[in-house]
């Protein structure tokens, strides 16, 4: 005898991570990069919202290599405005400090290593969530801009960097929001791991924190298309009209890297202005042919 049960559809299982999260709190920030895995969680999130009128987003961009490029950030101000033009966030992508050393310097040594400032993907997360959690207490963004940038460039004698307090706070910055991504498990191993190590995690008493694969209870964030494939993705943003992500060569969509000849050349005969505002950082960066 056959069962006939349906299986959920990708969407269904991804609001159902989402609808759990609303339960503890209605906070949500999206990691948007501009790719089509980031760009489907601003209909889902679109769903959620209409389903509770509670929800409150953003969205934070790391941007890599200079904030401001069209060709990136223009699928993120469409997307953002299906959710009310919620407010987007720059914040450094943690590989920026590399790009600039190796650019304007030479390769890391023991001597010159410990000169060079790097960051943490936590540290930049940690930077958005005070951003958006100074924005629900109704605090001025620019103060805290400054803030958080200072928490990025600051380090105290012993090489690490101080947190930042930020008074008046009304949202937990770690409690209170819930980041979004748009990693999936068919990415690599490491990944796969990562997203389903979360239903193991205990508290500081040793008690489960009521993980799922795909939803880190512990540290505040979930990943709702983690069980999806690329099929599944661009199936959603045809269906959801999601603008497409910008082809930068090869298959890079995201994280433009200046060091790059294919992407570069590409953005110069694609995304000319955009091309300029890297070369203004970046000018030994140069697609081959130019002089």
């Amino acid at each position: 005898m056959t069962s006939t049960a349906r299986i959920p559809s990708p969407a269904t299982r991804a609001l159902a991570l989402l609808e759990r999260a609303f339960l503890i709190s209605p906070y949500f920030m999206i990691m948007a990069s501009g790719g089509k895995d980031s760009n489907v969680l601003f209909p889902l999130l679109e769903i959620l919202q209409r389903r509770h009128p509670s929800v409150r987003a953003a969205a934070c961009h790391w941007y890599l290599p200079v904030p401001g490029l069209d060709c990136v950030e223009r699928p993120i101000h469409v997307l953002r405005r299906r959710l009310g033009d919620c407010p987007v966030f720059y914040v450094p992508h943690y590989t920026l400090p590399d790009h600039l050393w190796l650019g304007d310097m030479r390769p890391r040594t023991r001597e010159t290593g410990p000169r060079a400032k790097t960051l943490k993907a936590t540290e930049c997360e940690d930077a958005a969530r005070l951003q958006f959690a100074a924005h629900l207490s109704g605090l001025p963004d620019g103060i805290v801009r400054e803030l958080a940038a200072q928490s990025l460039n600051e380090m105290d004698e012993d090489g690490k960097r101080p947190k930042v307090v930020v008074d008046g706070l009304k949202v937990d910055p770690w409690r209170d929001i819930w980041v979004l991504g748009g990693q999936r498990s068919r990415d690599s191993l490491e990944r796969r791991a990562m997203i389903s190590g979360f239903r193991k995690q205990k508290d500081a008493f040793g008690i489960a924190t009521g993980g799922a694969v795909g939803l880190n209870m512990k540290e505040r964030r979930v990943y709702p298309v983690h069980d999806w494939t690329a099929d599944d993705v661009l199936a959603y943003c045809r269906a959801t009209n999601c603008p497409p992500a910008a082809p930068l060569g090869g298959k890079n969509t995201t994280n433009l890297d200046p060091s790059n000849p294919q992407v570069m050349a590409v953005l110069r005969d694609r995304y000319p202005r955009d091309y300029e505002k890297v070369l203004a950082i970046f000018p030994g960066a140069r697609a081959e042919g130019d002089r």
